[in-house]
């Protein structure tokens, strides 16, 4: 009994790995040519979180055994999806090396924030609440963080492998991973963020950087399943609601103050904003190529960054924390990779990220014989 699309076993000697103990004997079995009887019902997770799990990882075989009301949302989620039992949290503070590892004090700080909500509601107690990243220093941070909260002693915070065979009612998943060169790291072995998305029995959380984290196939579909599925937030807006207590909540402004840098739109406005502007470039006969401005936070990046491919401009992110920014291009215009000023290849509208999906397939059908 095992399951070849999750974590293998670990193996620390290096010469055992190299002696091929690293694959199981479930996986050998697999390679033999065994025929494996797949246990095609899942009991733990709201249904809407094993879609994604199904359609990924085990060809659309994995059906749930479970209603939509025995996982009902957890109370103390600001926005709950009517829907989907999942959210997306878009930071885009930058990762710190520390040591060997990584560290990501923003998003720890967004964490921090949702879990004292839904503490606060007082449904879930804190042990039924767990928090998942793959980074040894991120585990470390949001640990000595959560501690604060009450009862946060009682908040398991472990890496993606020491949840393996593990639950809990809600989960929140810090990805760590942001730069501007979007190196992800751990994120980029799909068996790990399998394992990481299907611990929560009623409500999965991501906080990361999209930009960074849809750099591989696998992490962009993903991203899109909760864009189009889950409630999605920036952490930027997040952050200014949780100052003023809710999401529309009014605050009284002293006489001659000073008006904020940026106004604060909600997702709608800054969507509606953005296609605006997209589409006014597209009718702009005389511009080959326009520059986003670096104020936009890393949730109106991805909205850009899906409005370009909705509408087949090219689109390449640049720059690295406050200074990163967005630059359109017309069909033809992008400049080739590696030519001056180009820091990244430039996305080919939805092809970059929708032509990843046969690849995600390729590796599903192929999961079998993985190395």
């Amino acid at each position: 009994v095992g399951d070849h699309k999750q974590l293998r076993p670990t193996v620390l000697s290096d010469e055992a790995a190299r002696r091929g103990l690293k694959v199981s004997l479930f996986e050998r079995m697999l390679r033999l040519g065994v025929q494996p009887l797949l246990l095609d019902t899942q009991y733990r997770m709201h249904p809407s979180l094993a879609t994604f799990v199904s359609t990924c990882f085990y060809r659309g075989k994995y059906l749930s055994g479970v209603a939509d009301a025995k996982r009902p949302q957890p109370r103390g989620l600001r926005w709950p999806s009517p829907s989907c039992n999942a959210a997306l949290l878009v930071s885009g503070s930058g990762e710190e090396g520390a040591g060997q590892s990584k560290r990501n004090p923003g998003e720890a700080s967004a964490v921090v924030s949702l879990l004292r909500d839904v503490l606060h509601a007082g449904e879930l107690r804190p042990a039924e609440v767990g928090v998942v990243t793959p980074y040894g220093a991120q585990v470390g941070l949001l640990r000595q963080q959560v501690s604060s909260l009450p009862g946060g002693r009682e908040i398991e915070v472990k890496s993606v492998d020491g949840f393996q065979g593990r639950e809990k009612e809600a989960i929140v998943i810090s990805l760590v991973r942001s730069n501007a060169q979007r190196v992800v790291g751990f994120l980029s072995e799909n068996r790990r963020m399998n394992v990481a998305i299907t611990r929560g029995r009623r409500h999965v959380c991501l906080v990361g950087d999209s930009d960074t984290v849809s750099a591989t196939p696998f992490l962009a579909r993903m991203l899109r399943y909760f864009e189009e599925h889950a409630d999605v937030r920036s952490a930027a807006q997040y952050g200014a609601d949780a100052a003023s207590g809710g999401r529309h909540a009014p605050s009284a402004k002293p006489a001659g103050a000073r008006p904020p840098a940026k106004e604060l739109l909600t997702e709608s406005q800054a969507e509606a904003k953005l296609r605006a502007r997209l589409q006014s470039f597209l009718a702009d006969a005389s511009q080959r190529s326009h520059a986003l401005p670096a104020s936009l936070n890393s949730f109106e990046r991805m909205v850009a960054h899906r409005l370009a491919a909705e509408l087949g401009l090219e689109h390449v992110s640049t720059g690295e924390g406050k200074q990163r920014f967005v630059t359109l291009y017309k069909e033809g215009a992008a400049p080739p990779t590696g030519a001056a000023g180009a820091a990244e290849e430039p996305r080919q509208g939805a092809a970059a990220v929708r032509g990843g999906e046969a690849e995600v397939e390729a590796l599903a059908a192929a999961a079998d014989g993985e190395a």
